[in-house]
């Protein structure tokens, strides 16, 4: 009887220190998920000035005012406009090869970077990041007016892009999302499967509905080995898309090699669906004109 009891007040124990250890790592996924999301690093202006510049880079609108990274001293007025939003734990500075890639649509490269990553001040909410690329986009808009602009983002620049598509007034007439997801809730709640992830987020990145509306053409890249935006949730994404869209599935690729896996004859067939693409509302805008 002794011996049943005491392996009743062990039983109990244990239920009520395993409870209290998960509802502990509940309140501590709450609580830090901003930077489990994120991950930013901060940086002084002279620093990102110094880094951009080693890149043939400098900060635009200024220093005092960093939005973007832009190449230096580019003097020329090109017909189109190109915006790269990076994924977390990145930096626009850490993206300044993705100029030379885009060369051949021959656009001007703004290389945007979140508030709160390198030395931009600002929060890391997403009602946040979307209203300052709104404004970031209206501001390069306001300096090209008119131009053709192709939005394109990774991971969780993809999700910021979604969310201010439809509330800039830039003339957005092109998309390429990298290693999308669906909602952030879909993303999280499959890595952390052992928490009720989706209830705790503070932020929805509702993907799905931010682009139900959009009928510009969208091209997509999906990483097949994907660990943190899993396949699945892109191929979802892609198949609710109801404009006109093109898809490259990378099967061997992770979430942050993508461009590794991705050969020379694929990333060519992008640019040129997105060039045609351009080409194609910039004829439509000068029948619009005449």
């Amino acid at each position: 009887m002794k011996s049943g009891r005491r392996l009743a007040r062990f039983a109990r124990r244990t239920i009520l220190t395993v409870s209290c250890l998960y509802l502990g790592g509940l309140l501590v996924f709450y609580l830090i998920q901003d930077r489990i999301l994120h991950h930013p690093s901060g940086e002084t202006r002279a620093k990102t000035a110094a880094r951009a510049a080693e890149v043939g880079l400098e900060p635009w609108p200024s220093l005092d005012d960093y939005r973007c990274l832009v190449a230096a001293g580019a003097g020329e007025d090109p017909p189109r406009v190109l915006v790269w939003l990076h994924g977390n734990a990145g930096s626009a500075v850490g993206q300044a090869a993705m100029i030379a890639r885009f060369r051949p649509l021959q656009a001007r490269v703004f290389l945007y970077e979140f508030p709160g990553y390198g030395s931009r001040e600002g929060g890391l909410r997403e009602q946040e990041l979307v209203a300052d690329l709104t404004e970031t986009l209206d501001l390069i808009a306001a300096e090209h007016p008119g131009k053709p602009v192709l939005l394109m983002g990774e991971s969780l620049g993809s999700a910021v892009l979604c969310g201010a598509l439809e509330r800039s007034r830039a003339r957005i007439v092109a998309l390429l999302l990298v290693t999308p997801f669906t909602t952030l809730g879909d993303a999280a709640q499959k890595m952390f499967w052992f928490l009720p992830a989706r209830l705790l987020l503070r932020d929805d990145y509702d993907n799905l509905e931010h682009l139900r509306r959009s009928r510009r053409p969208l091209a997509m890249v999906v990483a097949g080995r994907d660990g943190t935006t899993p396949p699945e949730l892109g191929r979802r994404l892609f198949a609710a898309y109801a404009g006109p869209k093109q898809l490259t599935f990378l099967p061997e690729s992770r979430h942050f090699d993508w461009r590794h896996h991705l050969s020379e004859e694929a990333w060519r067939r992008i640019l040129d669906f997105l060039d045609q693409a351009v080409a194609g509302n910039e004829i439509e805008a000068r029948d619009e004109g005449r």
